[in-house]
């Protein structure tokens, strides 16, 4: 008699279970968008406010603004050219991709790339825009990590990067007191 609500208590359980698995994995905290980690810091690194992070690939120096509420890292990017880019910018992934990147002195230098994919972002005014994605290995003091980072023309902004959780993620503490981006970069 008691056998029947013991099966319905452990099959609601169950499906609780599914149910905040899925949920977790949808609303991850962006190990999702982290490709790849090259050196694993011996402990958590402190990061403050600002930070000035290097891109590996071509060795710029760029300011970024940490924002801890941001799934994915953005890049200033002016001036972006698809090669045979089509309307649908999903249409364009694995496509050739050149941008205009503007670095801490202010210099813009040309990056070429392949779009990684695409990804639909909740701007500010709460408007959705889909944004092109490329992979790019990030670099703080002496610790690499490979992301996914979000092409967007910030110019207005006093920041060309914004560091989101897909970098942070696993291996960084956020000190807000700490306005790093003045700081010496020892990659």
């Amino acid at each position: 008699m008691l056998a029947r609500p013991i099966r319905v208590i452990l099959g609601a359980g169950l499906l609780l279970v599914f149910v905040v698995a899925a949920f977790a994995a949808t609303h991850a905290d962006g190990r999702d968008r982290m490709i790849r980690c090259r050196k694993a810091p011996p402990a958590k690194l402190t990061i403050g406010a600002t930070a000035s992070i290097v891109e590996k690939t071509w060795g710029v120096v760029i300011p970024a603004r940490v924002d801890t509420g941001a799934h994915t890292c953005s890049l200033d990017a002016e001036k972006v050219e698809v090669v045979g880019e089509v309307a649908d910018k999903r249409q364009n992934i694995g496509k050739t991709i050149r941008f205009l990147m503007r670095d801490g002195d202010e210099r813009k230098d040309w990056i070429e790339s392949t779009i990684a994919s695409c990804a639909t972002i909740m701007t500010a005014d709460d408007k959705e825009s889909l944004r092109y994605e490329v992979r790019l290995t990030l670099a703080y003091h002496g610790f690499e990590k490979e992301v996914l980072v979000t092409l967007n023309d910030r110019a207005d902004l006093d920041y060309p990067l914004l560091v989101g959780r897909n970098f942070l993620f696993d291996d960084f503490v956020v000190d807000v007191s700490l306005d790093n981006h003045d700081k010496t970069i020892d990659d």
